[in-house]
């Protein structure tokens, strides 16, 4: 902002800032990001840093600085430190200079040099010319800048100057400088020509002739800088005073070319050559290969790094009929080709970077029928309901319905890509993420292709859990049934089913589901030995399964005979009147006989005795001694009896 005074142009500490940063070369980049409402804060990071980067002492306190009232010589005191600060004032070793006042020039005309340097003032910087006799040449002094003063004189005697630079009469880093000053009738007449000078390719020789049989005499020296670094040369002289100089880029991109006679730039130097590299062009696209017959087709160009030039193309048919191909940069080194063929027949497409061929051109493009979408034949469709995370395809033959691209739209969470193979065929993939509905769409030549949309039903069997451990945890015993549960947490629709499988036979699995979608399966073994429980979630088996168990044989309860004792006349038992269970275990398996018997209403223990009246027969008695209705439980071993 503009500083008009000492007082309150000073006060949000904005200023101090900036002072500090450009005094500092640039060392306090915080000052551009102050806000004036803070301006306490400013003046006190302000003054911090201007006692850090330039040594300026704080004589008066930031809250001092910020207030309007502050005495303006108090604030002028502290601000003159900056003058006289270590990085502000600049030293013999620290100023340069540059331009054609040191380094040569044409006689006659006016030249400078520009001193860089901070000083307090202007007169503590000393410059003189001398001339070839050592003359002195008026010197004229004009401030090009802060911290730049220009220095303006004009040579009218061909030869070596002599220019010193001082500061504060101290030699500055170069000083004295020697150069030579030419005639204006000398280098006018030397000469150089060629397109060497102008373009070139990368791997491929340049050339150009450089004449100077006028000139007083001297030597030729050439130099070639490429974007990177020096290019060698060489020299060749078919007479004297005529040069052909040739070199080889090896890089895109500008060419510095210096030719000096007499370490003095001859007329145009230095010459600046573009170099190209039209091998790195790459042409890509449909357009390049087939063409319909009346449509626009396309082709893509990358010249990114070719180097600078200009893309042109042209198509060209059997006949002497040309096709013009627009050409569009869509971003840098990248151009959209555009034509379209009025005739059916082989064409060639020629592409050139500034009038060279681009790798394959020409082209050779034939033209094809028009695209029918209809004819398109979709070749194994999946079936049924899909799974998450297996890859699934289908073919869809487009030979012969003409050259188009084949495009697969997707509804629903999945991956899919599409590979043309020869003949116009081409294979869908693609790998369901998530169950639901999925749904594909592709499109030929911009039209649904025949059953387009394809929906499919996902779901996921890695998503099922059996509860295992009712499976695992024994025993168990034929003809005692086994339930389980398998969980179903976001695996979609589908069908379960469960199978046992023996030493001997398959056995079914019964498989219900509940109310809360999970399935309750129930299995009653009908032989021994190990067992194998499969459970398929729509065919597919679920984690952890087979689950293997073992069902051992039991004690064969099924042969028991039980005969009950028969009731009074009026279908009830007498209370402490004994009656008797006859069990007969003929062909059973030897284990021991228990009974225990509990009152429904009242809890009351039933007294019961067991009594063995041989190895097949046993006789279990009971004694009510209470009115109740009685639960009798009469176990062979571990299982109860018939």
């Amino acid at each position: 902002k503009p500083v008009s005074n000492f007082t309150t142009d000073w006060t949000d500490g904005c200023v101090l800032g900036a002072l500090t940063d450009a005094v500092s070369g640039g060392g306090f980049p915080e000052n551009r990001s102050m806000k004036s409402k803070n301006a306490l804060e400013n003046s006190r990071i302000s003054m911090d840093a201007a006692t850090k980067l330039l040594s300026i002492q704080q004589v008066i306190t930031p809250e001092e600085f910020c207030t309007s009232n502050l005495d303006r010589l108090l604030r002028i005191t502290y601000l003159t430190q900056f003058l006289y600060s270590k990085s502000y004032l600049s030293t013999p070793a620290t100023v340069s200079v540059t331009g054609p006042g040191i380094t040569g020039a044409l006689c006659g005309s006016e030249t400078s040099l520009d001193v860089k340097a901070r000083v307090l003032k202007n007169d503590e910087l000393q410059v003189s010319v001398l001339t070839p006799s050592g003359s002195l040449v008026p010197v004229r002094y004009q401030q090009a800048g802060v911290g730049t003063h220009t220095y303006i004189y004009k040579p009218d005697t061909p030869g070596v100057y002599s220019v010193q630079v001082k500061l504060r009469g101290e030699h500055v880093t170069g000083s004295p400088f020697k150069l030579r000053h030419a005639s204006p009738f000398t280098l006018t007449r030397c000469t150089a020509e060629g397109p060497g000078l102008v373009a070139g390719r990368v791997d491929e020789e340049a050339q150009f002739v450089v004449n100077c049989e006028t000139v007083i005499p001297g030597e030729l020296q050439v130099k070639v800088r490429g974007p990177t670094g020096s290019v060698a040369i060489g020299v060749h002289s078919p007479k004297e005073r005529n040069y052909v100089v040739s070199f080889t880029p090896y890089e895109v991109g500008t060419h510095t070319i210096g030719v000096l006679w007499g370490n003095r730039d001859i007329t145009g130097s230095p010459f600046e050559c573009n170099v190209i590299d039209p091998t790195r062009c790459v042409a890509s696209g449909a357009g390049l290969k087939s063409a319909l017959v009346g449509l626009p087709q396309q082709f893509q160009v990358k010249t990114d790094r070719a180097g600078h030039g200009v893309l042109t193309a042209e198509c060209k048919g059997s006949g002497v009929m040309v096709v013009s191909i627009a050409t569009a940069k869509e971003t840098p080194g990248s151009y959209k080709c555009t034509y379209t063929l009025r005739e059916r027949g082989d064409h060639r497409i020629h592409v050139w970077w500034s009038s060279v061929p681009i790798p394959g051109s020409p082209f050779l493009v034939h033209t094809v029928l028009s695209a029918d979408a209809s004819k398109c034949k979709v070749i194994g469709l999946p079936t049924g309901r899909l799974h998450v995370g297996k890859s699934y395809g289908f073919t869809v033959d487009a030979g012969g319905t003409g050259a188009a691209e084949l495009v697969v739209a997707t509804s629903g969470v999945l991956k899919c890509r599409v590979t043309e193979t020869e003949g116009g065929q081409h294979y869908i993939t693609f790998t369901p993420n998530d169950i639901g509905l999925i749904q594909l769409v592709p499109t030929f030549a911009g039209s649904p292709i025949p059953g387009s949309p394809f929906e499919f039903r996902v779901n996921d069997p890695s998503k099922c859990s059996v509860e295992a451990a009712t499976l695992t945890v024994g025993p168990h015993y034929v003809n005692r049934p086994i339930d389980f549960l398998v969980r179903m947490q976001r695996v979609g629709e589908g069908e379960l089913s469960a199978v046992a499988q023996t030493l001997k036979v398959m056995a079914d699995i019964e498989v219900r589901r509940q109310a809360d979608g999970n399935f309750l399966c129930h299995y009653l073994p009908l032989v021994d030995g190990p067992q194998a429980i499969n459970i398929y979630f729509d065919k597919t088996a679920i984690p952890d399964t087979p689950i293997w168990l073992f069902v051992q044989a039991g004690f064969q309860v099924d042969k028991i005979v039980v005969v009950q004792p028969v009731p009074g006349r009026f279908g009830s038992f007498i209370v402490e009147q004994p009656y008797n269970f006859q069990i007969t275990t003929t062909g059973v398996t030897s284990a021991k006989l228990s009974a225990s018997g509990k009152g429904v209403f009242t809890g009351t223990e039933l007294p019961v005795s067991v009594v063995e009246v041989d190895s097949d027969e046993h006789m279990v008695s009971v004694e009510a001694t209470k009115p109740d209705q009685y639960v009798i439980n009469i176990k062979w071993g571990e299982e109860e009896v018939p």
